[in-house]
């Protein structure tokens, strides 16, 4: 059942953005420009993606810290909303680094036929994810460059929807076979 949610939110995700791309233009450019400094926002999806991350921690840190998992998952977004800039961006390229070794990892984990189109499209969403949580300023560029060439808007939008047709094919893949 795990299959079916991960995929459903993958789906979500990368359709959303597909959206997203697709109707990039001049006119909504300075709307959508703004929208990678959305704290709110960013807290209100940051706080899912920090809950995920807690049993994933306790493998990598020092015992010590493993008190402090559940304290910090409260205060570092508080804490961020005060001090971090770009904070949806920031939020939105954790979760494709989510999504993306969720991607991986499910395919071969449910034995889905055609499991390497998962891994490459996952290995390219953690990637852009990765890019974009280095330099969060990347989403804002990647918004304008949307907006003024169409031959990334089309790019951008193509692989947003191709992924989430593959979460789609997850989904359905998890409902029949798992």
């Amino acid at each position: 059942m795990m299959l079916f949610f991960w995929f459903l939110a993958i789906a979500l995700f990368c359709g959303a953005f597909s959206v997203w791309y697709a109707t990039a233009s001049a006119g909504n450019l300075a709307g959508r420009e703004k929208t990678a400094r959305i704290r709110w926002v960013g807290i209100v999806f940051g706080i899912p993606a920090l809950v995920w991350c807690i049993p994933h921690a306790g493998a990598v840190a020092p015992d010590f810290l493993a008190p402090l998992f559940w304290p910090l998952a409260i205060v570092v977004p508080i804490t961020g909303y005060f001090v971090l800039d770009f904070i949806f961006a920031r939020v939105a390229a954790g979760w494709a680094i989510i999504f993306g070794y969720q991607l991986v990892h499910l395919s071969f984990e449910g034995m889905i036929p055609c499991h390497t189109l998962f891994a490459i499209a996952g290995w390219l969403l953690g990637i852009g994810g990765i890019w974009v949580s280095g330099i969060p300023r990347h989403f804002r560029d990647a918004v304008r460059l949307a907006a003024r060439n169409w031959h990334f808007r089309i790019a951008m939008t193509l692989f947003f929807a191709i992924v989430a047709l593959l979460a789609l094919y997850g989904i359905v893949w998890s409902c029949l076979y798992a």
